[in-house]
């Protein structure tokens, strides 16, 4: 096989001699080739990003619970000692903290009290009643 620039170009292939060259055999890449091939190693890395971040999100996520069920964990640990409990509730997509007795499982305090809670979901109505109306 033989290479040799044929006046100023690049270049170009020149089958050794004795052998046939087939087209079919030995395509040449072209600019439209290596765009393909870069398109699709583009499309591949966006794809492999978006995996990595969902995966990112899902473990962000679950270290979230993990963490506050082990911070909760630890204070029901130091508070054991007080006879005291806490308790995390996520309710109306609002979390609810609760200090109860350990002994009894009576409520000592509870964040946001229950009548906070009762006065949000009745303005939470009262302001549906009045979107309907003005629609």
């Amino acid at each position: 096989m033989a290479l040799e620039a044929i006046s100023g170009s690049p270049a170009a292939y020149v089958p050794a001699p004795g052998t046939q060259h087939n087209s079919a055999t030995a395509p040449t890449p072209t600019a439209t080739d290596a765009g393909i091939k870069k398109q699709a190693q583009e499309s591949i890395k966006l794809q492999l990003a978006t995996k990595v971040q969902d995966a990112t999100q899902v473990k962000k996520a679950a270290t979230v619970e993990d963490r506050v069920k082990e911070a909760t964990q630890a204070l029901n640990d130091f508070m054991k000692h007080y006879g005291i409990k806490l308790q995390f509730d996520i309710d109306d997509k609002q979390t609810i903290v609760k200090v109860l007795n350990q002994q009894t499982g009576d409520v000592i305090r509870q964040i946001p009290s229950e009548e906070a809670i009762r006065i949000s979901k009745a303005l939470d109505t009262l302001q549906g009643l009045i979107i309907q109306k003005k629609v």
